[in-house]
């Protein structure tokens, strides 16, 4: 149980000194118990490098720097403010780059209209040359460039999902970003849900 009795139990002093100061300033703004406090920093922590960062345990075994934390706490320990605080700068940083998704997929979908309207111009050349029973070759290589030219759709930054079920959390990971976290607020319904068996 996170409270604040086991504030003098807590330690904190094994976080490095930005965490520490961190965890000290949250503190002293929400009177949040210590312990509560540290594992929402060392989830932050976790999210801020798994994506660029792998762990090597031992020869042959690699993992990456993910971490998965519970947190037990009464009602009115102010978990939702603590966590509030801790992902501020992941949203801040997820509405910034939702500008900058928005004008990569208005040029991502001209770009794929141009590149449409050339494979149908490529394709009905292709249909052409075999009517006319001519060398398929360099009408086929120059498909198959085309192919590999595809655009690309840009990846929406989402980094933390909360309450949602596997399903969207796959697909939040197929389509955006592949690093994320997941936030539930009620851990019986993780528990006793399809994430706790897929996870």
């Amino acid at each position: 149980m996170l409270n604040a009795a086991n504030n003098q139990y807590y330690p904190s002093l094994s976080f490095p000194l930005i965490a520490q100061a961190a965890i000290a300033d949250i503190q002293r703004g929400t009177q949040a118990p210590l312990p509560m406090i540290g594992s929402s920093v060392l989830a932050a922590m976790s999210l801020a490098v798994q994506a660029q960062f792998r762990v090597k345990r031992r020869e042959g075994l690699e993992s990456p720097c993910s971490l998965a934390l519970v947190s037990i706490c009464a009602s009115g320990e102010r978990k939702t403010t603590v966590d509030k605080i801790v992902t501020s700068a992941f949203l801040e940083f997820e509405a910034k780059q939702s500008k900058t998704y928005d004008q990569q997929h208005q040029d991502y979908q001209a770009k794929k209209v141009i590149w449409e309207t050339q494979k149908r111009f490529l394709l009905r050349r292709f249909e052409k040359a075999v009517k006319e029973e001519v060398s398929l070759q360099p009408f086929q290589s120059a498909i198959e460039e085309h192919e590999r030219q595809e655009p690309k759709p840009p990846r929406k930054t989402r980094i933390i999902y909360n309450d949602v079920t596997s399903a969207a959390l796959l697909h939040g990971l197929h389509k955006n970003t592949r690093s994320a976290a997941l936030s539930e607020d009620e851990a019986a319904r993780f528990f006793s849900g399809q994430l706790s068996e897929d996870a």
